[in-house]
């Protein structure tokens, strides 16, 4: 007899059940090889797809502060198709290449059914799958297991740049929750000491190591306030200085960056940074070209091919991305589309003030990170580093919807 209410539960229960299992799993696979997140997510959207209350879901996601934000900003996206020079097929891929927005929009429409429940969850996913990763990570660098064959031979499992970022956030996270979570302290520090040390004396990626720094500021305003700004500051310039004489990884990093950008000033063009500094360069060019509305989804491959071939250039000298997602937006969507992409930013941020002290403090480390990312990387447009945004904001700000019917807003 105890048997019968689950056998009776509606399919479309039983659904959603599954899809939000599928979140959390989703969580705990993103720090691991990217094979793996668009597996999960392609069977999320069967399990969302099986649950059906698209009503339900629409109402949801009118509701929520971040909805109407991301639909138009995806609506925008994709009527510039129609102007886009890239072939239809290759704009439309571009389009895809932002499905986390598509994602985010799903995830919330189920996880805001119980926000409080699934939020730890989701967190605690993602925070098993971090530590496979940096354990790995750790192995390659003992020559336990392999070096990683791609960009960052010491990184988890996708490259230097999303790990590295990982790592900052995930440490940030490990100051607040030391303080917030006193019963788990041994583990939030050792946790943090084990992610810095990695983030600054293993690994390459320079994404996260100027992104932490971005967040020390941060870190001392929530607990001086105001005066803690320009503390923070001076802590995170001091902090930059002895890291550079103290670890041959930042050090060499620092000093590899000066050389590339005097090569790229005596014109030479050909290392990393230089590549990343004329691609800036045209990319603004390209900007010129349609400042309001952009030229379209998929237009800056489309055109800075046109261009390369204008200044006779080949090889990595032609981009598909200018390694800057602002200037991407602009680039292809305009000023409609980088307006809505910072614009959903902001909502998350002032939204956010609003929240208890310890989901506010996550939510702007979360936003301010990716914001710097962005300076240097196309992060959104990156598998791994755009849903790792999606879930990690999905957990905290679910409730949004649900929180703010219910005050009446």
């Amino acid at each position: 007899m105890n048997a019968l209410p689950s056998v009776s539960r509606p399919f479309s229960d039983r659904a959603e059940t599954v899809a939000l299992c599928l979140i959390v799993v989703c969580a705990f696979v993103v720090p691991l090889p990217t094979a793996l997140i668009s597996i999960c997510t392609f069977l999320f959207l069967l399990a969302w797809l099986a649950a059906g209350r698209l009503g339900e879901r629409w109402a949801t996601l009118h509701r929520h502060p971040q909805g109407p934000l991301c639909l138009a900003l995806l609506t925008w996206m994709g009527v510039s198709i129609a102007w886009s020079p890239a072939p239809f097929h290759e704009a439309l891929d571009n389009w895809w290449h932002f499905r986390e927005y598509i994602l985010f929009l799903l995830m919330l429409t189920v996880v805001a059914r119980e926000p409080k429940k699934w939020e730890r969850r989701i967190l605690l996913g993602y925070l098993a799958g971090y530590c496979v990763s940096l354990l790995t990570s750790y192995l390659r660098w003992f020559e336990v297991i392999p070096l990683y064959d791609q960009v960052g031979e010491f990184a988890g499992f996708g490259g230097h740049t999303g790990f590295s970022l990982m790592l900052a956030i995930t440490s940030y996270a490990c100051i607040w929750l030391w303080r917030a979570r006193p019963g788990l302290r041994v583990f939030w520090l050792l946790l943090m000491i084990l992610s810095l040390f990695n983030l600054y004396f293993i690994n390459t990626g320079r994404t996260g190591q100027v992104a932490f720094l971005a967040l020390i500021p941060l870190i001392v305003f929530r607990w001086m306030g105001l005066p803690g700004l320009i503390a923070g500051a001076l802590g995170a310039v001091a902090f930059a200085g002895s890291l550079y004489f103290l670890s041959p990884t930042v050090h060499y990093r620092v000093n590899n960056a000066v050389y590339q950008i005097e090569q790229y000033r005596a014109g030479n063009t050909t290392t990393s940074d230089g590549l990343r500094i004329e691609f800036w360069v045209n990319a603004v060019k390209l900007i010129r070209h349609h400042p309001i509305l952009g030229g379209g989804s998929g237009s800056f491959a489309a055109e800075y091919e046109v261009l390369a071939a204008e200044q006779h250039m080949t090889g990595d000298h032609v981009a598909v991305n200018p390694h800057n997602e602002y200037l991407l937006m602009w680039a292809q969507y305009g000023l409609p589309g980088l307006g809505l992409f910072l614009a959903l930013w902001l909502s998350q941020w002032r939204r956010a003030c609003r929240e208890a002290e310890t989901r506010r403090y996550l939510f702007h480390g979360l936003i301010l990170a990716m914001a710097v990312g962005d300076l240097f990387n196309s992060l959104i447009l990156d598998n791994m580093e755009g849903h790792f945004y999606m879930l990690v904001s999905v957990a905290l700000g679910a409730a949004w919807a649900r929180d703010d019917r219910a005050g009446g807003r």
